[in-house]
């Protein structure tokens, strides 16, 4: 299930800014990381606050309140909290799909006609163009895209803010800067593979996965950077240094 540890490994990261970590998906399926996700992402939802305040502390609570949340921001879920409690994948799969796609990849309070995926696909290779200093054509998939002129790995050089220096172990090396990347912005290295990266086979999802954690993660650091190395802004860039905000049906089946 490498899908699932892509998902997790999202899940992780997202967690680690506020000291949250799961050990596999019956983590999930508790309940209560679902509404710590949403808190992390939507600040101010405090949905773990208002479970426990309901006394009700229990997994379906949890679940409700985030499904709830959810569809109360345009979020198209059928399925039921007593899915993803009986450890249904399909359910646990689409679940996570849905968050990364609203709330990590979008932002959920945009319009819920502006968070598909093509529309979250775009948005990040309009943010890898400014950070690369560079224009992509936008029919083109975000793999194809990034792997041809080993722009990917430009991308994780400019992040660590370091030019990495060719060696006769190029698995090594980028496996190294991803190494870096966890360092610095607790972003997990499970997410994107070495090999994947070299062979330009990374998959799409996960590409996006990765790059809205980065995007999240460094835009700030990632733009000053650039300029303390002479690179110029584009004017969107200097006009605002925030994080752009991403209904796109799950990758796996509709939810």
């Amino acid at each position: 299930m490498s899908i699932l540890f892509t998902y997790l490994h999202w899940v992780n990261s997202v967690l680690s800014e506020s000291g949250g970590h799961v050990d596999g998906a019956e983590d999930v399926r508790e309940g209560q990381v679902l509404c710590q996700l949403i808190d992390v992402l939507n600040p101010g939802a405090n949905l773990v606050m208002k479970v426990k305040a309901s006394e009700e502390d229990a997994p379906v609570s949890y679940i409700n309140t985030a499904l709830d949340h959810m569809r109360g921001h345009g979020v198209k879920v059928t399925l039921q909290a007593q899915d993803i409690i009986s450890s249904n994948v399909k359910a646990t799969l689409d679940v996570l799909w849905a968050l990364i796609l609203h709330y990590g990849i979008h932002f959920i309070g945009e319009s819920v006609q502006n968070r598909s995926a093509g529309e979250g696909k775009r948005l990040l290779l309009e943010w890898c163009q400014e950070v690369l200093n560079t224009t992509f054509d936008p029919s083109d998939q975000l793999t194809s895209t990034l792997s041809h002129g080993n722009w990917l790995v430009k991308l994780l050089e400019i992040a660590v803010q370091n030019s990495m220096q060719p060696s006769q172990n190029k698995p090594a090396d980028i496996e190294c800067l991803l190494g870096e990347i966890e360092h610095q912005y607790q972003i997990k290295r499970g997410i994107i593979k070495s090999n994947d990266i070299i062979e330009g086979t990374v998959d799409e999802n996960g590409l996006m996965i990765f790059l809205s954690l980065l995007k999240r993660r460094g835009y700030s650091s990632f733009t000053t950077s650039r300029l303390e190395n002479g690179y110029p802004l584009s004017r969107r860039s200097r006009s605002s240094h925030v994080l752009s905000a991403v209904d796109g049906s799950s990758p796996h089946s509709p939810i």
